[in-house]
């Protein structure tokens, strides 16, 4: 009995409170116009509208300048890794690098010859990608590459393992040798200009194969070496 009374008297407070609303919406208006008159509160209606609708619209071209601004950067990211996955870069992943090393390590013994591949990548390629986006960090990635095509013969083979880091394979070249492709890479990185960017460094780590029978223990020497360049600083060549 006193939860149905109770029941009821929340109904009736609630229809209550529902007339003073609406009682409130449609007397304030008449209020102000009896006040400060009907045309004052039309101009100040009129103002409030222009004012609501001028937020609104700047809202929504800064909503969809945002949107396309977006579409047009993943558009610039699918196009820029479709360039350097496949009319830059073959060896495009470390599967694929790993096939390579294989045949080489293979190669090498058979001929009792010695190899070396370097390894590097982008210092703060991060940074880069916040500051400028990933379309741009991209592009720069392209320079990279074609720059360090330029440095190279069609003996030699440059592969991506991922992201920003890169391989290159030197048959029948010494570690000697890799050391001093490493040190020209590194010279004319620093001295060419990445468009916004400006000058940039890279971390090298040099390992042999001729040393070592196994892919993925070549890979994971050149991991080590890297995090330990880049504990050295940029631009180092460990």
């Amino acid at each position: 009995m006193n939860d149905n009374k109770k029941q009821l008297d929340q109904q009736t407070l609630l229809i209550i409170r529902l007339i003073l609303v609406s009682l409130s919406a449609a007397i304030v208006p008449t209020l102000l116009v009896m006040s400060i008159g009907a045309t004052t509160f039309l101009q100040l209606y009129l103002i409030e509208f222009i004012f609501t609708m001028t937020i609104t619209s700047i809202g929504l071209q800064n909503y969809l300048k945002f949107k396309m601004r977006t579409k047009n950067e993943v558009k610039a990211m699918v196009k820029n890794e479709k360039i350097i996955n496949g009319e830059l870069i073959l060896i495009n992943n470390e599967e694929k690098l790993k096939n390579v090393l294989s045949l080489e390590i293979e190669r090498i013994q058979a001929l009792n010859k010695e190899s070396a591949v370097i390894f590097f990548d982008v210092d703060d390629l991060g940074v880069i990608n916040k500051k400028y986006g990933y379309d741009f960090g991209d592009m720069v990635l392209v320079e990279l590459i074609k720059l360090t095509k330029t440095l190279i013969t069609n003996k030699e083979q440059l592969a991506r393992i991922k992201g920003d880091t890169f391989a290159l394979i030197l048959p029948n070249q010494s570690v000697k040798d890799a050391y001093k492709l490493a040190e020209r890479l590194k010279t004319a990185v620093e001295k060419t200009s990445f468009g916004d960017v400006g000058r940039l460094t890279c971390r090298f780590a040099v390992v042999s194969i001729s040393d070592i029978r196994s892919e993925d223990k070549i890979l994971n020497i050149a991991y080590e070496k890297l995090i330990l360049a880049k504990e050295y600083g940029k631009g180092v060549i460990v």
